[in-house]
């Protein structure tokens, strides 16, 4: 341990100190541990990654995904195809001990992950991720028991590393960040205890457990290994016999299990995410693309290296901004006072100018700047975080607690702790800060749906065109939970009526067996084609049509009561029953509020699945009606594709190039879509 400093708090004031910190603990492991038990499972792609590859190992014995990414809510984008089978992109060293400390959770208690995910996920998080971290407080209280700080600072201290960083949030999920967090404190904890004067055989010891925790942070987060170079470096610097034997011995542990796992989940050495932007990333399965053949909102990498460098720091995602009491660390290490222990001095130092390498590195990444994803901070800064941590002990040597600089404190160490805790049970959502800027800055990273040429006032975008091989097309859905309920629209041919091509289109409603009733609907082409609404493009030619008659076709065509047109959605992949490959859809959406005195409000929308593969361009329709008072849905019913001439293509048409092409210009129109 740290020798008391002969400028620290006299032995009375030091006196109620521990028990002070154990108070600390006990409250931090009884609240962290009820937030992990109470936290949502499968909460992100990126958790679920991990657990799809624990339940494979539990249940297959293999590292292969394809079978349970089928389930319901476990499915995930953070994962390569390799060979014609599905693994998770994250290395699998951790998912394999992770499944080893999961099988005894199964095992003692009886469940299964499958059917008890909530129960199997919290008990494993608890001993994965909770144990560990109070056993991390512990330390670090002992570590303050004997640093040369006042008790105040120590209390300061303790309190921010329980309840003011970024390793809270995400105690709640399965992730490399906490596990590499644990290895790098207890590497920092290992460096400090190194430079004590300690028997040889407990030296040895301590410079095994320096090697094997260090080593491990650096395989859970590879870029860590730049700490792991300079916990090295120190431990020669301290005892170079036993930097060589004891602490290389440990550090080769974890390597050999990292290279090892991948090679027998992969068989290679090289880790799947260092195939970024390949076809093991960028493909096409059963006509949908991988996640990172057309990446969304802040995976888009939008970003210039100095926006990206701002927003890092003290932006929306920003390692300062977000947790501001680093700042006593960015400016307190640089100091010199004779009573900080030289292996603290040059701890604090060097964590820093490692973290400024650390984004160097990834300031060096241009094809990846997305900030870690959709996270509550900086996740590849998270290793960094008990290391900071520690250097709060050389930053606040020596000072005395005043009010002014207790009124500093009490601030920085709010932010922190409302950056921490304000993300609730789940770390996978964006900071406070972002949302401020999205709500009130107007900054935003979403991206616009594809634009339609036209405007579109019916729930089918598209009259199709009669053909030698099929003269009259036609589509038929199905209701879904009732396939005894079926709705066609065939196109019976095309008219000419006062020089105006009219398309004739016969509607066939099947309720029951022997319920069916058929109608027909004509249709000005041009005026169709032109996104003029129903009124102007519909067309009676019984001239007994009653207002009614006429008001129920453009209530049909419109799929609403009133008028109004349909927007524009993001592009979507619909399965039906028509072939194993998904359509390509573009969803879009309108709805209306109907008001009538004496009667109550009701709220009628319609979804719509477009596509430019079958006829009239629909693959799937939702229509509901709710309560806008309350939100509670009154009415719904979904129609989904199940027959239709000509035939659809076996396979779907999207590619790999015809992604890229769009990514080249975006913003254009998806041909087909909306198109006649």
């Amino acid at each position: 341990m740290i020798p008391d400093s002969s400028r620290a708090a006299d032995s009375d004031s030091r006196r109620g100190l521990w028990p002070a910190l154990v108070a600390i603990i006990v409250v931090a492991a009884v609240i962290h541990g009820v937030r992990i038990a109470q936290a949502p499972s499968l909460q992100s792609a990126n958790d679920r990654s991990r657990w799809c590859t624990v339940w494979s190992l539990i249940e297959r014995g293999t590292y292969r995904i394809d079978e349970i990414r089928q389930q319901p809510g476990w499915d995930t984008i953070d994962l390569v195809r390799v060979d014609g089978h599905f693994y998770s992109s994250k290395p699998p060293l951790m998912s394999t001990w992770v499944a080893g400390v999961t099988w005894a959770v199964c095992r003692i208690t009886g469940w299964a992950l499958l059917d008890h995910p909530q129960g199997v996920m919290s008990t494993t998080l608890l001993l994965v991720n909770g144990v560990p971290f109070v056993l991390m407080l512990w330390l670090l209280a002992r570590i303050l028991q004997h640093s040369p700080l006042s008790p105040t600072a120590a209390i300061i201290v303790l309190t921010f590393a329980a309840f003011g960083t970024l390793w809270s949030p995400f105690l709640t999920s399965l992730n490399n960040h906490t596990v590499a967090a644990c290895g790098a404190f207890l590497a920092g904890a290992c460096s400090i205890w190194a430079a004590d004067s300690l028997p040889n055989g407990y030296r040895s010891g301590i410079f095994f457990v320096w090697g094997f925790a260090a080593s491990a942070m650096a395989c859970h987060d590879l870029p860590a290994g730049l700490m792991t170079l300079v916990f090295a470096w120190q431990a020669c610097r301290i005892d170079f016999g036993r930097a060589l034997i004891s602490f290389g011995l440990g550090a080769a542990l974890p390597v050999i299990a990292f290279f090892g796992t991948n090679a027998l989940a992969m068989g290679t050495l090289k880790p799947a995410y260092s195939g970024y932007g390949s076809e093991t990333y960028v493909f096409i399965h059963e006509g949908i693309p991988s996640y990172w053949a057309q990446p969304q909102g802040v995976d888009r990498n939008l970003d210039s290296p100095l926006r990206y460098a701002f927003h890092s720091t003290i932006g929306h995602h920003g390692f300062l901004s977000l947790t501001p009491m680093w700042l006593v660390v960015l400016f307190g290490v640089w100091r010199y006072s004779p009573h900080v222990p030289t292996v603290l001095r040059s701890l604090g130092r060097g964590t820093v100018v490692v973290t400024g390498l650390l984004l160097a590195f990834y300031l060096s990444r241009t094809e990846n700047y997305n900030y870690g994803g959709v996270s509550c901070g900086l996740r590849w800064a998270l290793v960094m975080v008990p290391l900071w941590t520690l250097a709060l002990i050389p930053a606040l040597t020596d000072w005395q607690p005043r009010w002014p600089s207790l009124t500093v404190f009490a601030l920085l160490l709010g932010g922190s702790v409302y950056s921490a805790w304000e993300p609730g049970l789940k770390p996978w959502q964006q900071p406070w800060i972002w949302k401020a800027m999205e709500q009130y800055g107007g900054m935003t990273y979403r991206e616009a749906p594809p634009p339609w040429e036209q405007p579109l006032y019916t729930w089918f975008p598209r009259i199709p065109t009669p053909t030698s091989q099929e003269p009259q097309p036609w589509v038929q859905w199905e209701h879904d939970g009732d396939p005894n309920r079926t709705l066609r629209l065939k196109l019976i041919g095309d008219e000419v009526d006062g020089g105006k091509i009219i398309a004739v289109l016969e509607v066939t409603e099947t309720f029951a067996p022997g319920d069916v009733r058929t109608h027909e609907i004509r249709i000005d082409r041009t005026a169709f084609d032109s996104g003029r609404p129903p009124g102007e493009f519909l067309r009676w030619t019984n001239k007994n049509v009653t207002p009614a008659e006429q008001q129920a076709d453009l209530a049909w065509v419109r799929s609403l009561p009133l008028l109004n047109a349909y927007s524009p959605g993001h592009v979507r992949y619909l399965k039906t029953a028509l072939r194993p490959d998904a359509f390509e859809c573009q969803r879009t959406a309108a709805q209306v509020l109907v008001t009538s005195e004496g009667q109550p409000s009701r709220r009628f929308r319609t979804d719509v699945w477009l596509t430019a593969e079958l006829p009239f361009g629909v693959a799937r329709r939702d229509v509901s009606v709710n309560d806008p008072s309350s939100g509670a849905i009154l009415q719904q019913e979904s129609w989904i594709v199940r027959a239709c001439s000509p035939p659809i293509a076996e396979h779907s048409p999207l590619t790999v190039e015809i992604i890229r092409a769009r990514q080249a210009e975006p913003g254009q129109p998806i041909p087909g879509i909306r198109s006649p």
